[in-house]
């Protein structure tokens, strides 16, 4: 069995709408032809050298990516840097390169969704809900079903969402119940997470003075790295496009460089 790159998407963009994408995401086919032939479909959150090799070992004609390869459009494409070296390894391959970022961040069953249920919150909403009935929102507020320390709620998330390292700021004996959360970069949100009355809120990257005004206004924080947070719904993403397409998809994982010394 075998669909076009343009049937795909068109199944694709059911579950992550294009009109959630922000204006200067990038997203879509970004390499490729539209009319080109998948047997079987890649998942990845970023798109790397090493996993269009592998994607192309296991016979993918199709990499869906959360992180597009380029954000700001290209003046050159060059094989000495990160960006044409992929592009040309693409096209040796005959991979076509498909992002799915933003608008899957506000997917019903994106980005954020995917974290929610993996640790078990109940009453789940968006932290800032969208205007279109055919989208989440941004980010996720819910309540875990008990109430626990910090500390332990720090626990928890790292194993639920198989993340190699949690920073916590706040008191480590805090007991938390109300959570709220948003994928990747969400330092700015943490206004909406104090709002929404959420205890703790957790993200992948925050700036110095959002999470001093934010500690300051009785949020405690979660920061985790940002890659490996979205990864984790890169499996929920998988399933998805497996069911909606019938094509055989796999989920290539970024392999772990960081290390603390």
């Amino acid at each position: 069995m075998e669909k076009r790159v343009d049937a795909i998407l068109e199944e694709v963009h059911r579950i992550a709408p294009l009109s959630g994408a922000e204006p200067w995401d990038n997203v879509g086919l970004l390499v490729g032809a539209p009319s080109w032939s998948v047997k079987r479909i890649a998942v990845a959150v970023d798109v790397t050298e090493e996993i269009v090799e592998r994607a192309a070992e296991k016979g993918c004609s199709l990499l869906l990516s959360h992180h597009p390869l380029f954000l700001h459009p290209l003046k050159n494409v060059l094989l000495d840097t990160r960006e044409g070296r992929i592009i040309e390894r693409s096209l040796a391959h005959h991979i076509a390169l498909v992002a799915l970022h933003t608008n899957w961040d506000r997917s019903r069953i994106g980005v954020n969704v995917a974290l929610a249920s993996a640790l078990s919150l109940r009453d789940v909403r968006p932290l800032l809900p969208a205007t279109e009935v055919e989208l989440w929102g941004d980010g996720a507020v819910g309540f875990l079903d008990v109430a626990i320390p910090l500390q332990d709620f720090c626990v928890r998330l790292r194993e639920a969402w198989n993340i190699s390292w949690v920073q916590a700021y706040g008191d480590p004996r805090r007991v938390v119940s109300r959570v709220a959360l948003l994928g990747g970069s969400g330092g700015g949100f943490w206004r909406a997470a104090s709002a929404s009355g959420a205890h703790v809120y957790v993200t992948g990257d925050l700036k110095y003075h959002d999470r001093s005004d934010a500690l300051w206004h009785g949020l405690d924080l979660v920061v985790v790295d940002h890659g490996e947070m979205e990864e984790w719904s890169m499996k929920h993403l998988a399933m998805a496009v497996r069911e909606m397409t019938g094509l055989e998809t796999e989920v290539f994982p970024l392999p772990r460089r960081m290390f603390s010394a």
